[in-house]
């Protein structure tokens, strides 16, 4: 149950990015970051630390989305 929930929250995410609405797409990948730690998904973990790069590269923050690509590549490995 926890799963598909994390999988629809990065989803909604990913959805909220499309419509520029960053700030909405941020708290929806860290609810679904969240609940990928609390069940030990590594994974889901690194995918959603991805899509949380890319929506601070939308954004022009590019040493922010960096840190977060190499959180993902630590997990990911």
């Amino acid at each position: 149950h926890l799963h598909h929930q994390a999988t629809v929250l990065n989803n909604l995410g990913r959805a909220q990015q499309k419509l520029t609405n960053y700030g909405q797409a941020l708290t929806s990948f860290s609810e679904a970051f969240e609940i990928a730690q609390k069940i030990g998904n590594k994974l889901l973990e690194g995918v959603v630390l991805i899509n949380i790069g890319e929506n601070y590269a939308l954004n022009s923050a590019t040493a922010d989305a960096l840190a977060y690509y190499c959180q993902a590549l630590a997990i990911l490995k």
